[in-house]
């Protein structure tokens, strides 16, 4: 377990330090410790890097109320994760609630490894996916859009590729 800690609550303007901006992070607050970060302003894998640079040990990104719950899988120089907008939202309360009680938040990002379905180097494989959802009555010109993930697996190790259906009432 790590100390965990929101950065929008470590001194600055609050705003660019909730982003985690540049320069925008005090590193006596960071030092050690699992940053949650806002989505915003700059690149979700430049927010781990201010992190670092301070001396943050992993990152959480946390959407914000424009990026909803999908979610996006970025290379990151730190252990990373990214939550939806409702999730940043209970973890900003459970910091929060962490401090008045005078304990220290915490966390872990777990690492288990990836899981693919190939046996050989340099291997291809088919796959289908088949969308099974109600009927959705759009009016026209409309559009719908529904998010998952696909895992591949084998049975070692697991990769997620993000998944985005579209529903379009034609015009």
């Amino acid at each position: 377990m790590y100390p965990l800690v929101y950065a929008g609550s470590g001194g600055g303007d609050g705003y660019s330090s909730s982003l985690c901006l540049e320069g925008s992070l005090d590193p006596e607050f960071v030092k050690g410790k699992i940053v949650l970060c806002d989505r915003g302003i700059n690149s979700r894998a430049a927010k781990g890097e201010v992190v670092k640079k301070a001396g943050g040990i992993g990152i959480i990104l946390a959407n914000g109320v424009f990026d909803g719950e999908g979610l996006v899988a970025d290379c990151h120089v730190l252990p990373a994760t990214a939550v939806a907008a409702a999730n940043g939202d209970e973890i900003r309360r459970y910091i929060d609630s962490s401090s008045k009680t005078k304990s220290q938040a915490t966390a872990t990002i777990v690492f288990k490894g990836t899981r693919l379905g190939v046996r050989r180097v340099g291997q291809k494989l088919n796959f289908l996916v088949r969308v099974q959802a109600t009927e959705v009555k759009l009016s026209p010109g409309s559009t719908s859009m529904k998010t998952g993930s696909i895992v591949w697996s084998d049975g070692k190790h697991n990769v997620t590729s993000p998944l985005i259906v579209t529903m379009q009432q034609p015009l």
